[in-house]
């Protein structure tokens, strides 16, 4: 179940494509933009929280 639906637009994606792959930033920001990105891909909460190791809280 999607508690949001999420639909980024292509440079926004882009972003956070860039943020993820700069290496620069802390784990905080990265795993939110991982969470973004599936999101957008429709993948589910309970994907998202197997795929990325993190909580639905």
């Amino acid at each position: 179940m999607r508690k949001h639906r999420v639909q980024l637009k292509v440079s926004y994606r882009r972003s956070l494509l860039a943020l993820i792959r700069s290496g620069r930033h802390s784990a905080r920001p990265i795993t939110r933009a991982r969470i973004l990105l599936m999101s957008d891909r429709r993948a589910t909460d309970q994907q998202i929280v197997q795929a990325l190791h993190t909580s639905l809280a």
